[in-house]
């Protein structure tokens, strides 16, 4: 009889071990696909406010390579953009616009405030992204 129940023990022994690591096996995976979706959403937002920089550092540059006189404030212009993410494409439309600000014209300096934002929509979210600078005449 003794013999009996040390064998019963094991296979019970056993068959808790396996449940014990079927459970945590399915735990971790139940984990690791909870947290995919999540960093989806912070890679296409990474993407995005790169993508949205990169244009309001343009559009800075654009008019500050320009002469003093002619640096001027315009309205929102689309910038459609398309990116790849885990092999799906998506087009996400930034609009870029410029605000120019006269702050001095006393001599013997002019000054001019250029500010570039870009905006974009993810999801329910508007985004915006400002650059400043400033123009100055000598």
């Amino acid at each position: 009889m003794r013999w009996k129940r040390k064998g019963r023990s094991r296979g019970i022994s056993l068959l808790l071990e396996v449940v014990f690591g079927i459970g945590l096996f399915a735990a971790s995976l139940l984990l690791i696909f909870g947290v995919l979706p999540t960093s989806h959403r912070a890679l296409t937002q990474a993407k995005n406010l790169a993508l949205a920089n990169g244009i309001a550092r343009e559009l800075l540059e654009q008019e500050l390579a320009r002469d003093f006189d002619t640096i001027d404030s315009s309205a929102g212009i689309p910038y459609p953009r398309q990116v790849i993410v885990n092999g799906v494409q998506a087009t996400t439309q930034f609009t870029g616009a410029v605000a120019v600000t006269v702050l001095d014209t006393a001599p013997p300096f002019d000054r001019k405030r250029v500010v570039a934002t870009v905006m974009w929509t993810e999801g329910p979210i508007r985004r915006q992204v400002r650059l400043e600078s400033h123009a100055v005449r000598y």
